[in-house]
């Protein structure tokens, strides 16, 4: 796979324009220049008013990029963490950014500065109150990430990092299903009703067929929510691609030994 740049410099000159930012970190594989086609950017922000800084970034890069979805990652009195996903970039190249005090920073392993600026400034009124999403949207953005994540290691061959993902699926599955959220034991209800599909997703059954039923479930809570168009629109063409890809291989190396399909 080809090496990525550590940030593109569009997006470097967006968010260093921040007048409140003190220093950028960058962390994760593009630090060490080791990133690939589907590396997202892990930054940390360090300064002294958060709710400032994060609200700068956002719309910075909705008026310069077009943000078509952001996820909270944390958000408390001393930090506030975003998830941008922009419209003119892949869905893999999402921006995790975390705004904090000084006092209160844990920079992650091989974080690297790449920006730093002696003169802050300071906001005309602070204020502690941030936008956030609603819970309805944070919940649809934790599923499709999720199926993000699972088709980014798929492509990877990380198959423990896939098989974390895909056991996600299955708990937003069964969640799904269940009727009664009174239940003392809701998964007594699914065994009741809902035993052959378990069965074919998770004790036997095609891989591809698997797959095919998690893009499923993500189009059909797409289709139910009708929530972020251009996000979701984008996350079902990476899920098609991918279903694509495996399909055209399976096509190619039907003569070959089993263990081959495993890789898309």
């Amino acid at each position: 796979m080809s090496k990525t740049k550590p940030i593109p410099p569009k997006l470097f000159t967006a968010l260093t324009t921040n007048p409140y930012i003190n220093k950028l970190h960058i962390f994760g594989s593009r630090a060490t220049l080791g990133g690939d086609q589907f590396s997202d950017i892990d930054l940390t922000a360090i300064t002294s008013c958060p709710v400032a800084a994060e609200n700068y970034t956002r719309k910075t890069l909705d008026n310069q990029f077009g943000i078509i979805a952001t996820y909270t990652i944390a958000q408390n009195d001393h930090e506030v963490a975003r998830s941008f996903f922009l419209s003119s970039m892949s869905l893999f190249h999402k921006i995790d950014i975390g705004f904090s005090l000084p006092d209160k920073t844990k920079l992650f392993p091989n974080s690297t500065l790449i920006f730093q600026n002696n003169r802050t400034d300071q906001p005309a009124e602070k204020s502690d109150e941030t936008w956030t999403e609603s819970d309805e949207q944070h919940n649809y953005l934790d599923v499709l990430m999720g199926s993000l994540r699972y088709v980014k290691h798929r492509y990877r061959q990380e198959y423990w990092s896939a098989y974390k993902c895909y056991r996600g699926f299955i708990e937003q599955l069964a969640q799904s299903r269940i009727e009664s959220r009174s239940s003392t034991d809701r998964y007594k209800e699914l065994d009741k009703k809902h035993n052959d599909e378990i069965l074919g997703l998770f004790f036997s059954g095609d891989l591809h067929a698997k797959e095919q039923k998690y893009y499923e479930f993500v189009k059909k809570l797409i289709d139910e929510k009708q929530l972020l168009p251009k996000f979701s629109d984008g996350v079902l063409k990476v899920w098609k691609e991918y279903l694509d890809k495996l399909v055209y291989r399976r096509a190619i190396i039907s003569t070959s030994s089993p263990s081959q399909l495993h890789a898309p």
